[in-house]
């Protein structure tokens, strides 16, 4: 008897295979192939709001954790809408303001800051030490603005600003940029940034966070969330693939730890996109053959992202989705003897849902079509037949049972896009922050 789909969002949206500290180290990853300079000023910010904090006793008064999620995307509006750009402003008002207003929702409903999100709103803006006794999360602000204008700083000048009021005209809280002062004559910072030492230092921090399954859960929607960066329709296929994969997994009886796992490799078997250049992701013409091996590679950076950060099995499964049972596939050209249950069920999916859904260069297939496009796969020896037949037989409710994972998937992200486009159109804007 088939084991039916249970409808409860911790078995259709199952973390316990992908922790907290591993998420955000593939976002971590991710964000530098979609920007390399700009994910460089993120990490410095970083680095430096961990520094003034551990000196200042605010891991005392405040969340280490969420201090550094707001340090790490406080510039992720940058990211979302000027992704390809090597040049930023990150205090000009009027060229920064949307980022940190994006930034503010993004950090509410994507990462468990929630309300210390509100931080973002005074990013640009000057200290003012009454409205911190009334909007305590200022003192976010205060850190990160910091830290921030002297990564910037650095990045451009190649060395520390030896007087932060001299480079900005924002009003900073006096009592972090003493700290700071303090700090730069005890460390040289020039030797530290010579090497990668502050990014191990970094990684080892992350790795080792620890949330519960809600906040984590929200960490690994928000990984998925990072593939919009540089393309939408990535996004609903990943989607779409990990729900295909996770319902046929269930009707071949896969136990609670395979699905899981399988769960989790189509959530990241596309992450190695965000290093495709914008024009071939989104080409709206059928891709050249050399646009189609750069397209190829993204198998190889998904590896770079995932090795060393998930169980390997995870990583053979994300990176086998274009392997075919003939041979035919790539990149290894991995024959039936080396797939697995796993391997099968997500390259099923994974042409099951790019066959269905529209792309950039394509309308979507009606249902007859793709049927017509799988069979003729399978004749060819590429994917097993076993599974391909299990979802012709039983796609409808295939479909239904993907429809509550997908929503709560998609769900954070619609919020983010939703409240940006509302305080974007909306009169009275203090209001919707």
């Amino acid at each position: 008897m088939e084991k039916k789909f249970e409808l409860t969002q911790k078995r259709v949206l199952p973390t316990t295979v992908l922790s907290a500290g591993k998420c955000l180290q593939i976002i971590h990853r991710m964000l530098a192939y979609i920007n390399k300079d700009l994910a460089s000023h993120c990490d410095k910010t970083v680095y430096f709001s961990l520094l003034l904090a551990k000196e200042s006793g605010f891991d005392k008064r405040f969340s280490i954790v969420n201090l550094l999620l707001i340090a790490l995307f406080h510039s992720v509006g940058f990211f979302r809408f000027n992704a390809n750009d090597t040049n930023f402003n990150y205090f000009s008002k009027d060229e920064s303001e949307q980022n940190y207003i994006f930034a503010r929702y993004f950090l509410n409903y994507m990462t468990p800051v929630s309300e210390d999100s509100v931080s973002m709103v005074y990013f640009n803006q000057d200290y003012n030490k009454k409205l911190m006794s009334v909007i305590p999360q200022i003192e976010y602000t205060s850190i990160v603005q910091i830290a921030s204008l002297v990564s910037d700083f650095y990045n451009k000048n190649g060395k520390i600003p030896k007087n932060l009021t001299k480079i900005t005209s924002i009003k900073l809280n006096p009592s972090y940029v003493k700290l700071f002062s303090e700090l730069d004559s005890k460390i040289d910072f020039q030797s530290v940034f010579a090497s990668d030492d502050y990014l191990k230092e970094i990684d080892d921090f992350v790795s080792r966070i620890t949330l519960d399954a809600k906040d984590t859960l929200k960490l690994l929607k928000l990984l998925v969330y990072v593939l919009d960066f540089k393309s939408t329709s990535t996004v609903t296929h990943t989607i779409n693939t990990a729900c295909y994969s996770y319902s046929i997994g269930l009707r071949f009886g896969l136990d609670e730890g395979e699905i899981n796992k399988l769960f989790i490799s189509a959530l990241l078997h596309d992450v190695g996109k965000v290093a495709i250049p914008v024009n071939i992701l989104e080409s709206p013409n059928k891709l050249n053959s050399a646009d189609m091996e750069i397209m190829k590679t993204h198998v190889d950076y998904t590896k770079k992202i995932l090795e060393k950060i998930v169980d390997d099995d995870i990583c053979k499964i994300a990176c086998h989705h274009h392997e075919k049972l003939n041979g035919s596939g790539y990149p290894l050209g991995l024959t039936e003897k080396d797939f697995s249950l796993s391997d099968r069920i997500l390259t099923v999916s994974d042409i099951l849902s790019a066959l269905a859904d529209s792309r950039s260069y394509k309308e979507r297939f009606s249902m007859d079509e793709v049927f017509q496009i799988i069979e003729k796969m399978v004749e060819n020896g590429e994917l097993d037949s076993s599974i391909t037949q299990k979802c012709f037989e039983d796609f409808g409710n295939i479909k239904i049972d993907c429809e509550i994972p997908q929503m709560l998937l998609i769900s954070d992200i619609a919020k983010v896009t939703t409240k940006f486009v509302e305080y974007q159109t909306s009169l009275d804007k203090e209001q919707l922050l």
